[in-house]
């Protein structure tokens, strides 16, 4: 009897095991997205197009306009005759341009202004 109780028990736990253990059934939209989203190549292939789109943009800044911008104010001067040093003396210097290249032409053009004051 103890036997027979024994064997009954396992029995359930053997059965109970293989019922957690079998196989769940994937489908194939599971199976494609788990794919794409572990797979190292599909990982290589998404950097590998980062890098080209990245390297496609560092080519095409070529074609930016560049503007410039240059203020500086000085105070006191040296005399260029004399050595002597005039702290009286004050000056405002400005320079503002503008720069744009057209690649396909060969062709660059620059625009810009110059302004100075003595103080």
């Amino acid at each position: 009897m103890h036997r027979n109780y024994l064997l009954c028990i396992l029995f359930f736990v053997t059965l109970n095991t293989l019922s957690f253990a079998a196989p769940k059934v994937l489908s194939l939209n599971k199976f494609v997205r788990s794919s794409l989203k572990n797979h190292p190549i599909v990982g290589m292939t998404h950097s590998n197009y980062l890098s080209a789109v990245f390297k496609t943009e560092s080519v095409n800044s070529i074609y930016d306009t560049n503007l410039f911008l240059n203020a500086y104010y000085s105070k006191g001067s040296l005399n260029t005759f004399t050595n002597l040093f005039n702290e009286d003396q004050s000056s405002l210097y400005g320079n503002f341009g503008i720069n744009k290249i057209f690649p396909k032409y060969g062709t660059q053009l620059n625009a810009s202004a110059s302004y100075s004051r003595q103080l």
